[in-house]
């Protein structure tokens, strides 16, 4: 194959091996690669030869995974790689005739062209190109296909589909196609299924009304059933093969352009390979069998849903944000969600607004606003009166409350519950004692509040009335009289500076 000019890809493919593994065979001539297979490999396996036939012989379908686990069993001083066994196995394979048994493949049966303007068929892919700087962008993309004349739509975008930008997706390409067929075959995606009752499909919200709207044919396909849409399929891997391979990133608004010109000229303009017809030529003659296409007021909405955790907080871009307390109501809450410049602006059913986050350009971080975390369920006005009714006379209270409203109104709730928390924490001092001491020093804190109100709390040390002495005893007493004994300088001197012998 390399002597026929086949690129190092295309053995690999057409032989079902790595790309390693090809560069390392054509690294060996012949006789090399003989070598190679009676030494290396397969003389580890040596002694088990007769063993693993016998065992082939009796379960054909075995695979060499399964073959190493029940050799590691069986002969726990084997050593030999689950790789090496692979190819010892294949080569006994190849060398006893022992081929796995055939799997039962699916029997396929032509399919009669579908009417015009019957069906289309719409899907969704990713591709990751380089810019021109050679970093690497991953795009995203719809891709819808009308069955009857093959005629496509791309549209691409840099973030994964959600079900309003399919439905403007879905939009985009009625327009494009000048009109909407009976029925759209999908997959059980996500962004169009929000849960499988029984059997019963329930469509997300925003796709379901979109649906309605539009009175759309719908037909899903069963999962992990691709080969079901086949038309589609072939289409991402065209898209894929044919417009994204080796074509360069600048931005996505130039993509979708360049998307438009290659349908143009290529997807919709060439010959199809199967109908041998010409597909934009065909959609002429379909757009006539296709349902009006009348543009509705259900444009790109500038807003994502997410589901709220039960931690009060959404994922965004692998990062995890804070939402005010209370925001999850259970299982299915909902937020929405649409981005600036620089901040996450997060709102409310009804967009109003109930959090803003600047957004954090790493992965794996928590954004916090420990606002969110305070349980605003009472009203500060009822707080304020609760905390006032502790003391015995209110009326201060509410003097230095408002005095702490003035220098601190942001965090206002958090000072009266810290002083509520302070009395309830001191039942034995006096709450009054320690709001007189706060007015008359202007202590407008209610740090200060605590601090003194714990300092009230202290128990009271007696002062010591006996004396030292008379608390030691006698003998003790006698000891005190005693002076040290005391050493002669002249000692130290004769030490430092002897006398000459």
């Amino acid at each position: 194959m390399k002597g026929s000019q086949f690129s190092i890809s295309q053995i690999s493919r057409e032989l079902g091996i790595s790309r390693k593994t090809v560069y390392f065979y054509l690294s060996m001539d012949e006789a090399a690669f003989e070598a190679w297979l009676s030494s290396g490999r397969s003389r580890k396996l040596s002694d088990y030869e007769e063993v693993l036939k016998n065992r082939l012989k009796r379960y054909p379908d075995l695979s060499s995974y399964q073959l190493h686990d029940w050799l590691l069993e069986h002969y726990p001083d084997l050593e030999a790689s689950r790789r090496t066994l692979s190819d010892f196995v294949r080569y006994l394979r190849e060398k006893y005739h022992l081929p796995k048994p055939p799997k039962n493949k699916r029997v396929y049966e032509q399919v009669a062209e579908l009417p015009y303007g019957k069906q289309a068929q719409v899907d969704w892919g990713s591709y990751v190109m380089q810019d021109a700087s050679e970093k690497q962008v991953k795009v995203h993309f719809f891709v819808m296909v009308l069955s009857r004349s093959r005629a496509k739509y791309v549209y691409f975008q840099l973030e994964h589909f959600v079900a309003s930008e399919a439905v403007s997706a879905h939009e985009a390409a009625f327009e494009y196609f000048g009109g909407i067929p009976q029925q759209v075959v999908y997959d059980q995606d996500s962004i169009l299924i929000s849960n499988e009752n029984r059997g019963d499909l329930v469509l997300t919200e925003t796709f379901g009304q979109y649906v309605r709207d539009r009175a759309l044919g719908l037909h899903f396909c069963r999962k992990a059933d691709p080969e079901s849409k086949g038309k589609i399929e072939s289409v991402v891997r065209y898209v894929k093969s044919n417009f994204l391979r080796h074509r360069t990133f600048h931005s996505i608004d130039q993509l979708n352009e360049e998307a438009l010109a290659w349908l143009k000229r290529t997807a919709n303009g060439q010959l199809h390979g199967t109908t041998h017809q010409v597909p934009a030529e065909e959609l002429e003659v379909e757009r006539a069998h296709l349902l009006p296409y009348t543009p509705i007021a259900y444009r790109e909405q500038a807003y994502r849903v997410y589901a709220v955790r039960k931690d009060n907080s959404l994922s965004y871009k692998g990062n995890s944000y804070s939402l005010p307390y209370g925001t999850y109501q259970g299982k299915g809450s909902k937020i929405w969600v649409k981005t600036d410049d620089e901040h996450l602006i997060i709102c409310q059913a009804d967009k109003t607004e109930i959090a803003r986050h600047r957004i954090c350009l790493d992965k794996g971080k928590t954004i916090r606003n420990n606002n969110h975390f305070r349980d605003k369920s009472e009203t500060l006005d009822k707080l304020t009166q609760e905390v006032a009714q502790l003391f015995a006379d209110p009326q201060a209270a509410q003097t230095f409350f408002a005095a702490i409203h003035q220098h601190k109104a942001r965090y206002f709730r958090d000072q009266l519950v810290l002083i509520r928390k302070s009395i309830g924490q001191h039942p034995n001092a006096s709450a009054d004692e320690a709001l007189t001491f706060c007015l008359k020093n202007q202590s407008i804190s209610a740090a200060d509040f605590r601090d003194f109100i714990a300092h009230l709390d202290q128990p009271t040390v007696e002062p010591a009335i006996a004396s030292v002495e008379s608390c030691l005893q006698k003998p003790i007493q006698e000891q005190l009289n005693l002076r040290p004994q005391q050493s002669n300088i002249e000692q130290y001197e004769e030490l430092f500076y002897p006398s000459n012998p």
